[in-house]
C-alpha cells in the first residue's frame, strides 16, 4: 500500500512539475506559429493600416504587442483589456504614448481569491519586417501572458485532496486483492514446507491455479507422496533390519546358552568315565572288577556318542546353508515301523498300547529327521509312563493337513515347566537324573526339525496324562 501510494505521489508531483513547463512551451509554439502569420501580414500593410491587425492578434492570442522602430521607440502597440469587476484577473498597462515616443507595458496579475497580488513578466519575443510603405526596418514586440499556466497549476491544487483520497483506497484495495490472490498462498505454501521439515506428509497443497503458485503447490504434493513413500520403506526397512539384528541377538544368545549347556552336560559323563578308569588303573576298592565298571563306561561313552549326534544335528539344523531333504513319506506305515523297535520295551513295563491309524498318509518330509521326531516321541512316552498304564497313538487326516498324535497316561507335566519343555537340556527333574531320561535335546531338537517343516506341534497335559500332537501339511489330495 505504502509503495502505491508513493508511486502515485511521485507520479502526480512529477506531473505538477513537468505540465507548467510543457504548456509554457506549447504557448510559445502557438504564439510564434502565429507572430509569422502577423509578420506576413504587417509586410504586406502599412503603418496607418496595421492598427486592426494588431488588435486582432492581441484578441486571439491574449498577449501585448509593440511595434518599434529602429530607435526602440514604440509606434503603435495593442493589448487585451479586462473588466475588472467581471474578471478574476485585471491587467494594468500605461498611457497610450504618441507614435514618435517610447513606452512600455508591464502585465500585472491579481489573485483576488487569494486576496494577494503577484507580478508575472510574459515572455517576450521579437520580429524584424517592413510595411509595404516603408524602407526601414521594425521590430514586432510580443508579451505573452502567462495566466492560463497558473490556472492550471491551481487547478491541479485544487484536485490534490480528493486525488490524495482516490490515491489512498485504490492502493488499499490492490493491497487486499495482492494480499489475497499473490501473499495468502504463498503464505500457506511456507507452512507447508515447514510440516515437510517436520517430517509431517499428512496434508495437501490444494491450489488449483495455473500460475507459478499452482505449480509449486503440486510440486510440493508430488514432493510430498515421494518422500512420505520413502519414508514409510525407510522405516518398514529399518524395522525389518532390526528384527533381524534382534533375532540374530537371540540366536547368538541361545547359541551361548546351548553351548554353556552343552559343556556342562559333556563334563558329568567325561568325569565319570576318568573316575572309573582311574579306579579300576589303581584296583581301589570296588573297582577292582574291572568288567563291571567297564560295562559301565561303555555305557556312559554310548551315551555321550548319542549326545555328540544330537549336538551335531541341532549345529547343521541351524547353519545358515541347512536344506531339508523331503521326499513323499507315509505317515502312517512310518509310524507302524518305528513302534516295532519298542515293542519288547513297552512289554516289559507292562504297557498297553493303542493305535489308530489312518492308511495312505502322505506328507512331504526329511525322512531321517521325521524319524528322530517320531523316535524322541515314542521314547518319550514309553519311558516316563508309569508300569500298567497306558499309550495312544493315532494318525488321522485333518482337512488338508495330516494328523499325528501320541498320548501316555500315568503322569503329568508341571504346568510351570511346559512353557519350557522344549529348551535344550530342560529336564522336570531338577535333580537332572539320567536314569529315566536321555540327553535333553530330544524335544528341542524335535521342536527345531517340525519348524522347519512348517509344521504346527502342542504339548499339554489331559485329564489321564500327556498329549503332543503335531500337523504336516498333506500332499496328494
Amino acid at each position: 500500500c505504502l509503495l502505491l501510494i508513493s508511486v502515485c505521489a511521485l507520479t502526480y508531483g512529477f506531473i505538477a512539475w513537468v505540465m507548467p513547463i510543457s504548456y509554457t512551451a506549447n504557448l510559445n509554439n502557438q504564439l510564434d506559429g502565429k507572430a509569422k502569420q502577423l509578420i506576413t501580414q504587417l509586410n504586406q500593410s502599412t503603418l496607418k493600416d496595421c492598427d486592426p491587425l494588431l488588435k486582432r492578434f492581441a484578441a486571439a492570442t491574449d498577449a501585448s504587442v509593440q511595434i518599434l522602430d529602429s530607435h526602440d521607440k514604440a509606434v503603435q502597440r495593442a493589448s487585451t483589456e479586462f473588466d475588472a469587476t467581471s474578471a478574476d484577473e485585471i491587467t494594468i498597462k500605461m498611457d497610450e504614448t504618441p507614435q514618435d515616443t517610447c513606452s512600455s507595458k508591464i502585465p500585472i496579475t491579481l489573485d483576488k481569491t487569494a486576496a494577494t497580488a503577484t507580478v508575472s513578466v510574459a515572455s517576450a519575443s521579437s520580429y524584424n519586417f517592413t510595411f509595404s510603405d516603408r524602407k526601414k526596418n521594425y521590430i514586432l514586440m510580443i508579451e505573452g501572458n502567462v495566466k492560463a499556466v497558473n490556472q492550471a497549476v491551481e487547478a491541479l491544487g485544487r484536485v490534490l485532496p480528493w486525488l490524495a483520497l482516490a490515491v489512498l483506497i485504490i492502493s488499499m484495495l490492490s493491497s487486499l486483492f495482492y494480499a489475497r490472490y499473490v501473499t495468502r498462498p504463498i503464505v500457506r505454501i511456507s507452512g507447508i514446507s515447514k510440516k515437510m521439515s517436520q517430517l509431517e506428509f499428512d496434508w495437501r497443497c490444494e491450489e488449483t491455479r495455473s500460475d507459478e503458485i499452482g505449480v509449486l503447490g503440486r510440486s510440493l504434493n508430488e514432493l510430498s507422496e515421494k518422500l512420505s513413500t520413502a519414508l514409510a520403506e525407510l522405516q518398514a526397512t529399518n524395522i525389518s533390519l532390526q528384527n533381524d539384528i534382534d533375532r540374530e541377538r537371540e540366536m547368538e544368545r541361545r547359541r551361548m546358552e546351548f553351548f554353556c549347556a552343552v559343556s556342562h552336560e559333556l563334563k558329568t559323563p567325561v568325569t565319570v568315565i576318568k573316575g572309573q578308569l582311574e579306579g579300576m588303573l589303581e584296583n581301589i576298592g570296588v573297582y577292582k572288577d574291572h568288567k563291571k565298571y567297564l560295562a559301565r563306561s561303555l555305557t556312559v561313552a554310548d551315551r555321550m556318542e548319542g549326545m555328540v549326534q544330537e549336538i551335531l544335528t541341532v549345529s547343521r539344523m541351524e547353519s545358515s546353508g541347512f536344506v531339508l531333504h523331503k521326499q513323499e513319506v507315509d505317515l502312517t506305515e512310518f509310524v507302524h515301523r518305528k513302534l516295532e523297535n519298542y515293542t519288547d520295551l513297552i512289554d516289559q513295563k507292562g504297557l498297553t498300547l493303542h493305535t489308530d491309524f489312518e492308511p495312505n498318509l502322505l506328507i512331504c518330509a526329511d525322512g531321517i529327521l521325521l524319524q528322530k521326531v517320531i523316535d524322541n516321541l515314542l521314547s518319550n512316552a514309553v519311558f516316563y509312563s508309569p508300569p500298567g498304564q497306558e499309550i495312544f497313538v493315532a494318525t488321522h487326516r485333518q482337512n488338508t493337513s495330516i494328523c499325528f498324535s501320541i498320548e501316555n497316561t500315568g503322569t503329568h507335566i508341571p504346568e510351570e515347566s511346559l512353557p519350557r519343555i522344549f529348551e535344550a537340556f530342560y529336564r522336570v527333574e531338577q535333580s537332572r537324573s539320567r536314569q529315566t531320561g536321555g540327553s535333553g535335546l530330544g524335544l528341542y531338537l524335535t521342536k527345531m526339525i517340525l519348524e522347519r517343516h512348517g509344521a504346527d506341534y502342542e504339548i499339554k497335559n489331559t485329564v489321564s496324562g500327556v498329549l503332543f500332537t503335531f500337523t504336516l501339511l498333506h500332499t496328494l489330495p
